[in-house]
This record gives C-alpha cells, sequence and structure tokens, in this order.
C-alpha cells in the first residue's frame, strides 16, 4: 500500500468516525427534542390545562354567587348597587367559553398510558356535567331572575359536584406529575446510557485512529530507516551489503531503484578495480621496458660520444688532408702550366720541323 493509499486510509477512517459522533449527536438532540415536546404535548400542557379549567369553574361559581346576591331578598343586594345582573352574567359566559376551549383541548389529548386516559376522561366527564347540568340552567335562571331555583340549581349540580371535580382535577394532575418525574428518570437514564454511549464511541474511534496513525508512522519510518541505512553505507563504502525491503510504497520503490544503482556502482567499481590490476600490470610492463631504453639511451650517448670524438678527430685529420690536396692542387696547377708552356714550345718546334721539312 503506498503511502497516499494509507493517508487517504487514515484521513477517510477519521472522516466515517467524526461523521458518526456528529450523526449520533444529532440524533440524540433530535431524540431529546422529541422527548421535551411529548412531556410538554402529553404532560405539562395538560397539567395547566387542568388547572386553568379548575380556576375557571371556581371563578365561575364564584361569579354565580355573586349574581344570587342580586336577589331583592338577599342581605348583600346593597354591594351590588353599583353594576347590574348582567355584570356577572358576562362574566359567566366569557369563562365558560374560555373553559369550553380548554376542554376541546383536553379531550384532543391521547395519552400513551391507559390509567392517564382514564382519568383525563372521568375529568372532562364532570365537568361537562357540571356545565351541561349546572352552570347552562343556572345562567338561564339568572336571566330568568330566579333567585330561589338558582340557588338549588347551584347548591345541587355544581356546589355539590365541586368536590368530585376537584378529586378528578387532582387525581389527573397527580397522574401527570408522575408521568413526567418517570419520564425525566427515563430520560435521565437514557441520557447516561447515550453519555457513555458517546464515551465508548469516542474512545474506540481514538484508539483506531491512533492505531492506524501508528501503522503508518511506523511503516513510513520503516522505510526512512531503511533509506538512512543505505545511506550510510554508501558513505562508507559498503556497496557490497544490500537493504532488505520491507515496505511495500514509495520509499520502497526508492529503495529498490537505490539497491539497483547499488549494484551497477559495485559492478563499475569491481571493472575499474580489474581494469587498475591490468593498468598496474602494464606500467609496471612499461617501466621494465623505460629502464631497457634509458639503458639503451645512455650506450647510444655513450657511443654517440665516441663518435662525436672519432669525428671530432676526423675532422682535424681532414682538414690536414684538405690543406695538403690544396698544397697539392697548387702544385699541380704550377706543373699544369709549366706543362702547357712545354706543349707550346713542343708545338712550335713541331711547327718550325714541319715548315724546315717543306
Amino acid at each position: 500500500m503506498t503511502i497516499k493509499s494509507k493517508l487517504i486510509l487514515l484521513v477517510g477512517i477519521a472522516i466515517v468516525m467524526l461523521v458518526g459522533i456528529g450523526a449520533y449527536g444529532l440524533y440524540n438532540e433530535d431524540a431529546a427534542q422529541v422527548r421535551a415536546e411529548k412531556n410538554d404535548t402529553l404532560r405539562i400542557t395538560p397539567a395547566l390545562l387542568t388547572g386553568q379549567s379548575v380556576r375557571l369553574v371556581n371563578r365561575i361559581l364564584i361569579q354565580s354567587m355573586l349574581a344570587l346576591q342580586h336577589d331583592p331578598k338577599a342581605a348583600a343586594v346593597n354591594f351590588h348597587r353599583a353594576h347590574t345582573l348582567n355584570y356577572h352574567i358576562d362574566i359567566i359566559q366569557s369563562d365558560l367559553g374560555e373553559l369550553e376551549g380548554i376542554n376541546k383541548s383536553l379531550a384532543e389529548v391521547e395519552h400513551r398510558a391507559k390509567e392517564t386516559n382514564a382519568d383525563r376522561i372521568a375529568l372532562l366527564k364532570i365537568e361537562n356535567t357540571i356545565i351541561e347540568s349546572g352552570i347552562v340552567p343556572l345562567i338561564g335562571l339568572l336571566n330568568a331572575q330566579q333567585f330561589d331555583e338558582a340557588h338549588t340549581m347551584l347548591d345541587a349540580n355544581i356546589t355539590g359536584k365541586m368536590p368530585e371535580f376537584s378529586k378528578a382535577a387532582s387525581a389527573y394532575q397527580d397522574r401527570l406529575a408522575g408521568n413526567l418525574r418517570a419520564e425525566i428518570k427515563r430520560t435521565h437514564a437514557q441520557v447516561e446510557l447515550d453519555k457513555w454511549i458517546f464515551i465508548g464511541f469516542m474512545l474506540f474511534a481514538f484508539v483506531v485512529l491512533i492505531w492506524i496513525g501508528t501503522w503508518v508512522i511506523r511503516e513510513i519510518s520503516k522505510g526512512l530507516k531503511a533509506a538512512e541505512t543505505m545511506a550510510i553505507a554508501f558513505t562508507k563504502g559498503e556497496l557490497d551489503r544490500p537493504v532488505v525491503i520491507e515496505t511495500k510504497d514509495e520509499i520502497g520503490d526508492i529503495l529498490a531503484h537505490m539497491n539497483t544503482a547499488r549494484e551497477a556502482l559495485r559492478q563499475t567499481l569491481k571493472s575499474i578495480g580489474s581494469a587498475s590490476v591490468q593498468l598496474a600490470a602494464a606500467a609496471e610492463e612499461t617501466s621494465a621496458v623505460s629502464s631497457q631504453t634509458d639503458s639503451g639511451v645512455r650506450q647510444q650517448q655513450e657511443e654517440t660520444e665516441m663518435v662525436a670524438t672519432a669525428m671530432n678527430e676526423m675532422s682535424a685529420t681532414v682538414q690536414e688532408i684538405a690543406r695538403n690536396a690544396a698544397d697539392a692542387s697548387g702544385a699541380a696547377s704550377a706543373a699544369n702550366t709549366a706543362a702547357s708552356s712545354g706543349q707550346t714550345i713542343v708545338n712550335r718546334s713541331v711547327a718550325t720541323i714541319n715548315q724546315l721539312a717543306r
């Protein structure tokens, strides 16, 4: 595997680990968001709506009692001179409309536990009974100013059922609170589990990355160590020791080429060594020949000197001979002249004789 492939593997695994950790974190965040939304939808909001429902029913009850004080026979009628009976009826109807909206929201809630749904249904049932058989008829009696019948309706169908309504509301709210506490406990346990899973995943990723990084570094270091060994061997001139190549990467390829170059250089130096031996032998032979040549030259020089001496002596002799020859030449010339004169005389004598003979 090449160094590039090793680094790509290391980076790829690191990216996969980071993506996995990030995905796990996002999943847990989404799960926590879902749990929070469910807690709000199935536990907190219904508990708040139940509290508002109880508050509105109690306020309707109070306004009904205040409305009954407008009875001319009531002792507190004088305290309500500043407003009419409709003032209380309007508040009751307004609260009743708000209460119907709250009950509609509670009716749309669907809990996972059957017991919780049963408590919710029981609360809505008793509340609807109070509204339909108590509050709505009470409003009609108040509008008709039938205060005695309204008193009876209030006591029988509203005040008399309030303990049951309060008990149902408390049971439902207690159930919701218990469910919330149980969910918080489960959430805490899940968060603890997720935390340990996350820590374990992080440790696993850390160990894997450290192991792969160590492996990559070890492989690269192994090649560099072999290259260093070869360089040291080159420095010491140890070309006959091959390097063991254990890596199959770019450094291994370089070492293989360097090993080939080392072998080629070793063979070249070996050839140069053989040629040097032959050159040394030839040099010895040349030295012997040179010694013989030097002896011959010396002998020739001596002979040349002897020849030169002889030639000098010969030159003196030749000069002497030349001088003698010159002297002889002069004598010969004189003799020749004399001979010529004699010949002339002879010729003349012959001519004279010839003339005399005629």
